[in-house]
């Protein structure tokens, strides 16, 4: 028998239409993971409240029923107001709502990033455009590492794996999918310098280079765990 869920603490990622009115939702709970849902009623031509729940950055309780992979909603509240997240915060909100569909688990709670997801969603709300994009970056860079390490596809950003020797700084070094950074001499071959990888290691991504390094660096990293089929949520930033 299941563990019911009952009055968790979700937010919707993504929705895709189910006949005329209703949607299955993938939703993001704090003790069940990533949980699929059948809505009925949900694209209803009547304004509900149903309607309006079901949507990105909504802060919800959320109780469901169902033995299958696709459980039914049963009920769903508002426990705090929708994050207002506009501009290129709401672009980087749906990349990390598209990450957490396509690389969490169905059915495994993830507190850590749930939590670091409710927080990085009131850190997008107060972001104004005249900011910059630089705290964005380490915000999507941070969430994006402690995703690869909670879906076990991390390794060491301080030693090379095919030496077992320190990160040097003037080194360069190419991430490899169940492997870890291996030692290179052709900087043209997805190489990375050592000296933006361990500043990636201890949090340190004040500089613009090195941001820039550590996106491509990731995009590398991300890529085996999304296989071919490209994110559509990047497209938004073009």
């Amino acid at each position: 028998m299941e563990i019911p869920i009952t009055h968790q603490p979700a937010y919707i990622l993504h929705t895709r239409p189910y006949g005329d009115t209703s949607v299955i939702a993938d939703c993001f709970t704090r003790d069940f993971g990533r949980v699929a849902v059948y809505a009925r009623g949900a694209r209803a031509k009547k304004k509900t409240q149903l309607r309006a729940l079901i949507n990105p950055f909504v802060p919800s309780l959320i109780s469901v029923v169902g033995k299958g992979a696709l459980k039914t909603l049963t009920s769903i509240e508002a426990i705090g107001p929708a994050r207002t997240v506009s501009g290129r915060a709401l672009y980087c909100g749906f990349y990390l709502n598209e990450l957490l569909v396509r690389l969490l688990p169905e059915g495994e709670s993830q507190p850590e990033i749930f939590n670091y997801y409710k927080n990085i969603l009131e850190a997008f709300s107060s972001y104004e455009e005249t900011d910059g994009d630089a705290g964005l970056e380490v915000l999507l860079r941070t969430f994006e590492w402690l995703l690869v390490q909670q879906v076990g596809a991390a390794f060491s950003l301080t030693e090379a794996a095919d030496t077992g020797q320190l990160i040097l700084s003037q080194g360069y070094y190419r991430p490899v999918a169940g492997q870890g950074l291996i030692s290179v001499v052709d900087t043209s071959v997805g190489a990375f310098l050592g000296s933006s990888i361990l500043k990636f290691s201890q949090g340190d991504l004040s500089d613009a280079d090195t941001r820039m390094d550590i996106k491509r660096f990731m995009r590398v990293v991300l890529r085996p765990l999304l296989g071919s089929r490209p994110l559509k949520s990047q497209e938004l930033f073009r």
